[in-house]
């Protein structure tokens, strides 16, 4: 009997390892099934970010491209607004560069008719804050001088009182 107790001891101790074995294998495949869904949830979450941060991109486009229409509308009015004040093309040229220049990255508060609030930034910082920042009439004009018929605009007096050409 010893002979066929052995074999069978064998065969036994095999089968056990072999569960074992099984057991780990079923382990691992639980675990590479748990890492491939984070994976998976991961890249789901990626491709939203990146969709997400392409509109974000179309959107910033959109805007810079309304600001620079903007920006070249305010420059046609400057451009005309110089051209019925009587200035030169030489005198104007140079300012309107300084005006490109800084168009996209002013502020200007109006809080009345004669006060202006001027802001300049360059990378976020501040170049350029005047407050109180009073426009004085065109060529000593006043608004009660009876020899002209109209009184000037806030746009006039802010052209001239940046240099768009002299009056």
């Amino acid at each position: 009997m010893n002979n066929w107790d052995n074999p069978i001891d064998e065969i036994k101790s095999e089968i056990t390892a072999l569960k074992s074995s099984l057991k780990d294998a079923h382990n691992k495949i639980n675990t590479l099934e748990q890492e491939n869904k984070n994976l998976k949830n991961q890249l789901t979450k990626l491709q939203t970010d990146i969709l997400n941060n392409h509109k974000v991109t179309i959107a910033i486009k959109e805007q810079n491209s309304r600001v620079e229409i903007k920006q070249d509308q305010i420059l046609e009015q400057l451009n005309s607004l110089f051209q019925q004040l009587g200035g030169n093309e030489q005198d104007y040229e140079p300012n309107m560069d300084d005006m490109s220049d800084n168009a996209s990255q002013s502020n200007y508060e109006y809080s009345d008719d004669t006060h202006i609030t001027r802001i300049v930034y360059i990378d976020g910082d501040i170049i350029f804050h005047e407050e109180n920042l009073d426009l004085p009439p065109i060529g000593g004009i006043t608004q009660d001088d009876p020899n002209t018929s109209t009184n000037l605009s806030i746009l006039q007096r802010t052209a001239h009182t940046f240099g768009f050409g002299n009056i």
